[in-house]
C-alpha cells in the first residue's frame, strides 16, 4: 500500500489522537509515526488545543473518553470547526449504537481498541479516508461545472434509474435525450464527474451548442483551424476535440448538425483522428462523445437529417430523461430548493402552492421553466413573511380568474364582523363558499382542480365545516 501522508516532497502531516489512556496514546503514536506527525491529548480541553494549534489532517478520538466533555461532545465540535475533517473513533468495544450515533454526526469510520494491536486495521481505515479527502477535492473541483442554476434534485424512482444509468455507462458515448429544460446538460457534468473519481483527477469537459451554428463554423469549432484558413482565422485555434482529449465533449442539440458535419465526426469517432481547418498535420483525441437532444434522433433519420451510423456510435448508452409533468413527485423537493435559494433561506409557502405548480404541465421549459416561475414569486413576496397565492404568476394562477364582479356591500359587513368577531365572520363565509361549490362535484379531487387548492387543503377545511362530499 503507498505512503499515507500524501505528499511527495516527504512532510509528515498531524494527526491527532485523544485518549485518556497513556497506553493507547503510546501505542497510536509508534504504529503512525512513519507516516506522520503524531500529536496527542488526553482531554477535551487540551484536545481543542493541539488541535487549534496544528495543522491536524486526522483525528482519532476515544468514545469513552472520560472527562468533563466525552469524546462524542468532541467530535461534534471539531466537526463544527473543520466540517471536512475525517474522523476515526476509538472504542472499547463494538456497540453498534454507539458507531452509528457517531457516524450521524460525521464520523467517517471506528476502530475497537483490541483491534489496535494490528497496524493493518488502522492503516487501511486511515488510507479509506485520505481516499474520501482525495474525492473531496474531485468534487471541488467541479463545483465550477455544476450549475447552481440547474442542479440534478429529485424523489421520483425515473430519475434515480437515470443517474444508475449514467453510472453504469462507463466510458461509452452516451446520447441524452428529454424536452427543452430536464436537465440535460447537469447529467451529462455528473457522467463526466464520475469518470474523474474513478481516475482521481478532474477531466476536462468541453461544451458546445450545435444549434443554429453554420457547417463551417461548427468545423472550426470542433477541429480547430489554421490561421489564414478563412476570413478572420488570425490564429491558429485549438478545436474543442483537443481541449476535450483525455475527458469528455459534450454536444447540446446534436440533431442540429450539418450532414457534413456528421461525416466528419463518424470519421473522428471511428479513428480518434482530425485535422484542423486548413492543416494537413493529423491529430488525435481520445475524448468521449456525450451528445443530447431534446428532439428523437431517430425520427431526424427517418427525415434524412440525421446519419444512421453517426447515431449508432454516438447512442452506445442511451438515457431518456422524463418530463416534469411524468415525475410530479420532483417538483416539491425541486420548488423548495429554488425558494431557499432566491429568498436567502426556508421561507414559509402556501400549501395551495404545490397544488397549482402540480396540476400546470410545464410543457414550455420543464424544470426551467418552473426555476423561473419560483424566482418571480420569491421576488413578489420579498415585503411578506409568507409566500401566498397570490404572489404566483399570472400564466399559474390567477387572483381575478374567472370571478367576475363581486358586489359587496361594506357598510353591512363591517357591522357584522364587530357584532360576532372577524375569525366567526370568516369561518362563516368560509362554510358558506364551500357548501355552495360541493352542490355540483363529485369528488374532492375534481373540485381541488377547479377551485386551484390541493386536494388534503380542501379536505381538511370541508372535515373542518363538516361538509359532505362524494369520493
Amino acid at each position: 500500500m503507498e505512503n499515507l501522508t500524501g505528499n511527495s516532497v516527504g512532510k509528515l502531516r498531524d494527526v491527532l489522537t485523544v485518549d485518556d489512556d497513556p497506553i493507547v496514546r503510546h501505542a497510536i503514536k509508534t504504529l503512525l509515526s512513519k507516516d506522520f506527525n503524531v500529536v496527542a491529548a488526553s482531554s477535551y480541553k487540551d484536545a481543542i488545543r493541539v488541535f487549534n494549534g496544528n495543522d491536524v489532517v486526522l483525528a482519532i478520538l476515544d468514545i469513552d473518553l472520560n472527562d468533563v466533555k466525552t469524546g462524542f461532545e468532541l467530535l461534534i465540535e471539531l466537526k463544527k470547526q473543520n466540517p471536512t475533517l475525517p474522523v476515526i473513533m476509538l472504542s472499547n468495544s463494538h456497540d453498534a449504537d454507539v458507531v452509528v450515533k457517531c457516524m450521524k454526526v460525521g464520523a467517517y469510520d471506528y476502530i475497537a481498541k483490541q483491534d489496535l494491536a494490528s497496524y493493518d486495521n488502522l492503516r487501511i481505515k486511515i488510507y479509506n479516508c485520505f481516499s474520501r479527502e482525495l474525492d473531496n477535492r474531485i468534487i471541488k473541483e467541479y463545483e465550477r461545472l455544476f450549475d447552481e442554476n440547474y442542479p440534478i434534485i429529485f424523489k421520483s424512482s425515473a430519475m434515480q434509474q437515470v443517474l444508475v444509468d449514467i453510472e453504469t455507462a462507463d466510458d461509452m458515448n452516451i446520447l441524452i435525450e428529454g424536452e427543452t429544460g430536464v436537465g440535460k446538460t447537469p447529467i451529462a457534468k455528473y457522467a463526466n464527474f464520475l469518470a474523474s473519481q474513478k481516475t482521481s483527477s478532474a477531466r476536462p469537459f468541453v461544451r458546445i451548442n450545435c444549434a443554429g451554428l453554420s457547417r463551417e463554423r461548427l468545423q472550426a469549432d470542433l477541429f480547430g483551424h489554421k490561421k489564414g484558413s478563412f476570413t478572420g482565422a488570425i490564429s491558429d485555434n485549438r478545436g474543442l476535440v483537443e481541449l476535450a482529449k483525455d475527458g469528455d465533449l459534450f454536444m447540446d442539440e446534436v440533431a442540429d448538425m450539418d450532414l457534413m458535419c456528421q461525416a466528419e465526426l463518424l470519421t473522428f469517432l471511428d479513428s480518434g483522428e482530425y485535422r484542423r481547418l486548413g492543416d494537413p498535420v493529423v491529430r488525435h483525441s481520445n475524448c468521449r462523445i456525450i451528445t443530447a437532444s431534446n428532439l428523437s434522433l431517430k425520427s431526424r433519420i427517418g427525415e434524412g437529417t440525421f446519419r444512421p451510423d453517426l447515431y449508432s456510435r454516438l447512442s452506445q448508452y442511451k438515457v431518456k430523461v422524463l418530463p416534469l409533468r411524468d415525475r410530479k413527485e420532483d417538483i416539491k423537493p425541486i420548488m423548495e430548493y429554488y425558494i431557499n435559494k432566491f429568498c436567502g433561506y426556508r421561507k414559509k409557502y402556501s400549501r395551495d402552492i404545490l397544488g397549482v405548480y402540480m396540476h400546470h404541465d410545464w410543457r414550455e421549459g420543464n424544470i426551467r421553466e418552473l426555476r423561473d416561475a419560483v424566482k418571480c414569486m420569491c421576488t413578489k413576496s420579498k415585503e411578506s413573511d409568507e409566500i401566498m397565492l397570490s404572489h404566483v404568476s399570472g400564466n399559474y394562477y390567477s387572483s381575478t380568474e374567472d370571478i367576475g364582479e363581486v358586489n359587496i356591500d361594506m357598510a353591512n359587513m363591517k357591522k357584522t364582523i364587530v357584532n360576532i368577531g372577524y375569525d366567526s365572520y370568516v369561518s362563516n363565509l368560509e362554510r358558506i363558499i364551500l357548501g355552495s361549490l360541493v352542490n355540483d362535484e363529485k369528488s374532492i379531487r375534481s373540485l381541488s382542480k377547479k377551485i386551484k387548492v390541493t386536494d388534503v387543503t380542501l379536505g381538511r377545511k370541508l372535515r373542518k365545516y363538516n361538509i359532505a362530499i362524494q369520493q
